[in-house]
């Protein structure tokens, strides 16, 4: 006999808000683990070089050209399987991924080519009985670190060094 598994309930309210206080890129920045990048090591991890980078034109142009050809193409979700659950789930999705603007997170996700990294907080609503993907907010990169086990972490005023462990499935 087939049970079906209740997922846990997301996170649902914003945590990574720069308005709060937490945020500590208003004038410090302290690491969690050191860059892997070498340009970014090179620069004296001065995140501030690769804004200065985005403002030459060709850089700009051509990086813009590979950001909207990302999102030109036609998205396709197919169900997992022929039940009407599988379809259900499909249509649901699809239907959520369109009403959220998919498009615009995906071109300011695309910057984490440039970055190195992106960060993009799900912002889950319950509507219906079911679990929605309300909008996904893009977040500045350089407010995270990684563990060494690969952990995301959000470094705020109160935890500059260590930064504060993120809920699953949420970014």
């Amino acid at each position: 006999m087939a049970t079906d598994i209740v997922p846990a309930t997301p996170e649902l309210r914003e945590i990574a808000t720069a308005g709060d206080g937490r945020d500590i890129t208003r004038g410090f920045m302290g690491p969690l683990l050191n860059t892997e990048d070498t340009v970014l090591r090179g620069l004296g991890s001065r995140w501030e070089a690769y804004r200065e980078i985005r403002r030459d034109g060709q850089v700009h142009a051509t990086f813009q050209q590979r950001r909207l050809a990302i999102v030109s193409r036609r998205l396709i979700i197919e169900p997992g399987g022929t039940d009407a659950k599988s379809v259900a789930a499909a249509a649901q999705l699809l239907a959520n991924i369109e009403a959220i603007g998919f498009d615009r997170a995906t071109k300011l996700m695309a910057w984490g080519f440039f970055y190195g990294n992106a960060v993009g907080e799900c912002m889950w609503a319950i509507r219906d009985a079911k679990v929605w993907l309300d909008a996904v907010k893009v977040r500045t990169p350089w407010r995270f670190r990684y563990t060494p086990d690969g952990d995301l972490r959000l470094l705020t005023r109160s935890n500059m060094f260590q930064g504060e462990a993120l809920p699953e499935r949420k970014f």
